[in-house]
């Protein structure tokens, strides 16, 4: 069988296709298409089209409905898997996490779709989702949707294209769960499709079909048939293929490619191809992993589990391997191990199949980052350390050395594979080591001083600290702040290679990190915000590992800067939250409020409405809602948020304050009252709630409720100005009528 040569061309034609307004036609010279445009997000990523991807990404996210979807459920799933794999490859794209963040909840809360192929491939939208944020939750949403279905007796579609939709979720399932079950399943459906026998049923199909099933088959590692099928897809030109059978035709030959079945092929001597060469080699390709260079990555998505013993081929390209290594913690809480020492094993051998897929690609796992100064001895020392002992996981050294530097020193890392950079002045600043970062190519860093000591296995070691959440010397790229770390060296003597050693404290465990946090917490709670602020920043350098409470010191950071008039620091502050927990309420109620006072109205009101939406108890995010709808001038919206955050908290000052704000304004001064006097309740001593109740009572001509009350607070304060004249104007007789 003719080897295909079809895949650059048909990306050539998929680049063709996208239009002036940043969407991409459904066929070619066709109209702008949403899902088309959805469909290519990933395939121009997994191809290193770095900068067509930002453009179209920002087309679609700008497209989103109020809600945070996609004009209708299924175009959310198709676009939540679009998200997923920009997140997965790491790709510079604004927006994108909290895209996500909104349409996973979107289709969390979406009813059943028809089909029930369509309501599976929802499903693993969710689990794919939820592998990619590490968040148990969401990939229980969706393993619980799929069972929903799969626990009875599933009605499969005569159509094959929705077929195909089950399947590849099936098959995605699968490799997580290993379940005998859905394994069963699968081969039913392919037995009962002959999906296998593509003569007897592929040779007229459409080319969508040929294409949809050989990925399917090539993911369950049916090799020939999947080979076969795009033998056949390929008989279409380019030209004729609707955009999404084009994604299709390119993800499925380079998933054989890579799986080995395709030889790569040439690319065709045209500008258009060599503009996209000159893309994927700038992006993807890396000439100093390990003095190798990096072929492209590929769309990291689940291949079946083989079933045996203790061998299973997990993923088989290195985005996917990496993945499934990361989410091995939450996979083993729902599907656990009978023994301890049954897990361990099965964690080296994944571990061992990983660094195996990563090194057969020649590409590098963790950046090791070494800033040295022109000793030429100390250079040598540390990396012959790193060349001795790190030999277990694929890697690439980055050297960050003075501007000054000796050139032979250049000469002695070329002949070792390393990649240099120089930079000006003191080598061990946030910016430089940022700098450095930027060249970092492997989705995980690992700083090293010259001072340390590298024993052997070091690497494997610290590798599995950080995948398990223990304190690490090694950080995932997208989450290490350089200004964090440089702190934590910052102010101690430098050795003579120029870099401080790190502190001599031993860094808090997590119960001693959560009281320093609480006591924070306590400060600002009590309204002293400098002081908080100073006793987080002195705390900043101990918070290497502790990612849990990394989520709640940025938070807390953020209040202590808002409270103190600084919301710009405040909602950075916020943000770095959010990232590592998109789950995090508080941050997201600090974000919310940054865009309210800022008069971003309406995206407050979307953050806050997701905040109450996911968790109806969340007082403050009911706070939000009132004060926004105060602000637009909609008083009675406005008075039922603030009534919901005082059914949860009667005592909540600032609740109760926006309730008689929005009553006055909506001229419903009995809402006002009534929720003054249950507040008072609770806070009797409230003095200004007290008086606001007397004036309330006052201007409604409530004379004795009013002098009573205004009583009441002088006797707390006898120098409340404003409760003594309330009582000087009602000294006199009570006109008729008043109560």
């Amino acid at each position: 069988m003719a080897e295909p040569t079809k895949l650059h061309t048909d990306l050539v034609e998929l680049l063709a296709r996208i239009q002036a307004d940043g969407y991409v036609s459904d066929t070619h010279d066709g109209t702008s298409d949403l899902l088309s445009t959805l469909h290519a997000l990933p395939t121009l990523g997994e191809r290193g089209c770095v900068e067509e991807v930002r453009e179209i990404a920002r087309t679609v996210l700008d497209a989103r409905d109020e809600e945070g979807g996609w004009d209708d459920t299924w175009k959310t799933v198709i676009a939540v898997e679009s998200l997923v794999g920009l997140k997965l490859r790491n790709l510079p794209v604004d927006g994108v996490v909290e895209a996500l963040e909104y349409a996973v909840n979107v289709l969390r809360s979406a009813p059943p779709l028809e089909p029930m192929e369509r309501e599976l491939r929802l499903a693993r939208a969710l689990v794919l989702a939820g592998m990619a944020r590490q968040e148990s939750a969401l990939l229980d949403a969706g393993i619980l949707r799929i069972h929903a279905l799969l626990d009875t007796t599933p009605q499969w579609s005569t159509d094959l294209t929705e077929t195909l939709h089950g399947l590849l979720s099936l098959v995605d399932l699968l490799a997580i769960s290993k379940d005998d079950a859905t394994r069963a399943l699968i081969e039913q459906q392919i037995q009962s499709t002959n999906l296998e026998d593509v003569d007897a049923w592929a040779v007229n199909a459409p080319v969508q079909l040929q294409t949809r099933a050989g990925i399917v088959l090539a993911k369950l590692e049916r090799v020939e048939p999947a080979r076969a099928l795009l033998a056949l897809a390929n008989g279409a030109d380019a030209a004729t293929c609707d955009t999404i059978t084009l994604k299709h035709r390119i993800e499925l030959a380079a998933r054989l490619e890579t799986m080995g079945a395709l030889k790569a092929q040439p690319l065709p001597e045209d500008d258009e191809a060599e503009r996209v060469t000159e893309s994927v080699s700038e992006d993807l390709f890396s000439d100093h992993a390990n003095g190798s260079a990096q072929p492209e990555a590929v769309e990291p998505e689940p291949h079946a589990v083989v079933a045996g013993d203790t061998e299973t081929d997990l993923f088989s390209d290195p985005g996917g391997s990496l993945l499934i290594l990361e989410s091995l913690v939450e996979v083993w809480k729902r599907f656990p191990a009978t023994a301890p020492t049954d897990r361990e094993q099965a964690m080296l051998e994944v571990e061992d199949h990983v660094y195996g897929v990563w090194a057969d690609q020649s590409m590098p796992l963790v950046s090791l980052l070494l800033a040295l100064d022109d000793t030429a001895e100390a250079a040598r020392n540390v990396v012959s350390q790193v060349l001795d002992h790190t030999d277990t996981i694929p890697f690439e050294l980055l050297i960050c050395l003075p501007d000054t530097a000796d050139p032979a020193l250049y000469t002695l890392f070329d002949e070792v594979g390393a990649y240099t950079v120089k930079v000006a002045g003191e080598l061990c600043t946030a910016e430089n080591l940022a700098r450095v970062i930027k060249e970092a190519k492997a989705p995980y860093i690992a700083p090293i001083k010259p001072s340390d000591t590298l024993q052997p296995g070091w690497l494997p070691e610290q590798m599995r600290a950080a995948l398990t959440g223990q304190p690490s010397t090694v950080y995932r790229k997208d989450q290490f702040d350089p200004e964090t770390y440089v702190t934590r060296v910052h102010s101690m003597d430098t050795t003579t290679s120029g870099i401080a050693p790190p502190p001599k404290t031993s860094t808090p465990d997590k119960s001693s990190m959560a009281d320093l946090l609480a006591q924070a917490d306590a400060l600002i709670r009590e309204g002293d915000y400098s002081s908080a602020e100073s006793a987080l920043v002195e705390m900043q350098p101990a918070l290497n590992g502790h990612v849990a409470e990394r989520v709640i010191f940025w938070t807390l950071l953020g209040d202590a800067r808002f409270r103190q008039d600084r919301p710009d620091e405040a909602f950075q502050c916020y943000q770095k939250a959010v990232k590592d927990d998109a789950s995090a309420e508080r941050a997201w109620i600090g974000i919310g409020t940054y865009h309210m006072i800022k008069d971003e109205l309406e995206q407050a009101r979307s953050i806050f409405s997701r905040v109450v939406e996911l968790n109806p108890s969340n007082q403050r995010g009911h706070l939000g809602l009132g004060n926004s709808f105060l602000k637009e001038e909609k008083p009675d919206e406005a008075l039922q948020h603030f009534q919901h955050a005082l059914n949860h908290n009667p005592s909540f000052r600032h609740a109760v304050v926006g309730l008689v704000a929005a009553a006055v304004q909506s001229e419903k001064m009995s809402e006002a009252v009534s929720g003054l006097s249950s507040y008072l309740e609770h806070c009797p001593q409230d003095v200004e709630a007290r008086f606001h109740l007397a004036a309330i009572y006052f201007g409604t001509n409530q004379a004795s409720l009013a002098k009573s009350e205004a009583e009441t607070v002088l006797k707390v304060n006898p120098n409340h100005d404003g409760a003594r004249q309330i009582v000087a104007h009602l000294a006199g007789p009570a006109p008729s009528g008043q109560g």
